[in-house]
């Protein structure tokens, strides 16, 4: 996860780690089991994270700054971690201005961030686990300049479609004769191969060579033809039900008024300076409602 992303989760795990620690002088939060239960998990949750964030604010030791930032990682990824190679934005609106200043401001952020950014058909942003957060940017923006205008953002998991080599510490190998699986003649060399993919249950056999070894290659890019084209599938089933669940949502997340350089987080309820959010605190608004799980 980008080092920039990962202070900004933080801060606004701080921040709702002191808003619930507030909660615990109400007299409810004692009384009521199951009002205080859920918070109670929240905060055990949170508080290992702003722990380490705090110590990496006080540290003046680069290295030892990385090894805490690496220390946090694992801890924020380990319920927000995805499996997609970055995130793939699309924008539509009559309004072909409003639809140039979203895309425009997107470019202008994810650059800043130092993130890998391709035009195409909208904005591809290459980056680890950035789906999971940047996800609440879906949904209808209205582009005030003078008169409104609706321009609505969609954004996608996106998987390169280069094909990667599966670890074999993925795969199991089974050998057995070629005569059929699980043969008992010792005076015969197993050359037939099967291979199982552990995670996806897929599985191949080869025994077309008479070579044990030739068997084996052969089954190893079948094994990771296939595996890497179910991943490809699974992400194309979430993108066509992401895009129907969005089709149907007709919520309005924000208001840019530009006139104002003004934006309006429905979400948050918050103000914002338009050059600022599209500057630096883009992921702080999105870390936000992840951290908050606003809907």
């Amino acid at each position: 996860m980008n080092s920039t992303n990962t202070l900004r989760i933080c801060k606004s795990y701080k921040d709702r780690l002191e808003k619930l620690s507030s909660l615990l002088e109400y007299p409810e939060f004692n009384i009521d089991y199951n009002f205080s239960k859920r918070f109670l998990k929240e905060i055990s949750k949170l508080k290992p994270i702003v722990e380490l964030y705090d110590l990496y604010l006080i540290s003046d030791q680069e290295i030892e700054k990385q090894d805490i930032l690496s220390s946090i990682n694992k801890l924020i990824i380990k319920d927000k971690v995805d499996e997609y190679d970055g995130i793939k934005i699309e924008i539509s609106s009559k309004d072909l201005e409003a639809k140039a200043f979203l895309q425009k401001s997107y470019q202008t952020y994810f650059s800043s961030c130092q993130y890998k950014v391709i035009e195409d058909d909208g904005l591809i942003i290459l980056g680890t686990s950035i789906y999971s957060i940047y996800k609440n940017e879906t949904g209808i923006h209205i582009y005030k300049d003078g008169y409104e205008s609706e321009v609505k953002v969609l954004v996608l998991p996106y998987i390169e479609s280069k094909e990667t080599e599966i670890p074999l510490s993925d795969l199991r190998i089974d050998y057995y004769h070629s005569s059929g699986a699980g043969g008992q003649n010792v005076n015969k060399v197993e050359t037939a191969i099967r291979i199982t993919h552990i995670d996806t249950n897929i599985v191949v056999t080869c025994q077309d060579e008479r070579s044990q070894l030739k068997n084996k290659q052969r089954a190893l890019e079948l094994i990771n033809k296939k595996v890497n084209q179910y991943y490809l599938d699974k992400v194309q089933k979430e993108i066509d039900s992401i895009r129907k669940e969005a089709k149907n949502n007709k919520t309005i997340i924000r208001t840019i008024d530009v006139t104002k350089n003004e934006l309006f987080d429905t979400r948050t309820q918050k103000k914002y300076n338009i050059s600022d959010v599209f500057k630096s605190e883009l992921g702080d608004i999105d870390s936000e409602i992840l951290v908050n799980e606003v809907k």
